[in-house]
């Protein structure tokens, strides 16, 4: 699996490099989330952190849909191994009340089956409860809150960098 990983390291840096080049902004934030998605498989998680949160923010700017679904489902997973499961239930929830992602084959074996691992870890009144406030969250307020959270916890963020007010979910 870790060759695996590396080839779509590989792969997807070309790809982000390609994008950046032809100024192409919504499939530049859709390589970023896959990138960290990448970084993460091969146990990278400050480099996957900061490539789904300029995903997120690349998405929220060019209010590409399917790249801020694929980059939330990515920063689930971040906050999950940085043992913030509550809030990776809430963006999982949020992520699987749409069509393209939640009822995805690739998302449930990719993404869901480590945010079902995750649930198991929390009493199931919790875990449900979280995934039902995740339901009702804003899509695009959310992409913005967490990507201003992940800038915050990024390993090479300046102290300029930190929003004076971060939105909590």
């Amino acid at each position: 699996m870790h060759d695996a990983y590396l080839d779509a390291r590989q792969y997807l840096q070309q790809s982000v490099a390609i994008d950046r080049e032809r100024g192409d902004r919504g499939e530049l934030s859709y390589a970023l989330a896959f990138l960290g998605y990448a970084e993460r498989g091969l146990g990278n998680l400050d480099l996957a952190q900061e490539y789904v949160n300029e995903s997120l923010q690349t998405a929220v700017e060019t209010r590409y849909e399917y790249s801020v679904l694929t980059a939330l489902n990515g920063a689930a997973l971040i906050l999950a191994d940085r043992d913030e499961k509550g809030r990776a239930l809430e963006i999982y929830g949020l992520t699987s009340r749409y069509p393209v992602t939640g009822e995805s084959p690739v998302t449930r074996q990719v993404i869901g089956r480590h945010i079902v691992a995750v649930a198991e870890t929390l009493p199931p009144d919790i875990a449900k409860a979280a995934m039902a406030r995740g339901r009702e969250l804003d899509l695009w307020e959310t992409a913005t809150a967490i990507s201003a959270r992940l800038g915050i916890d990024s390993p090479n963020r300046h102290d300029s960098e930190t929003p004076s007010s971060l939105p909590l979910l």
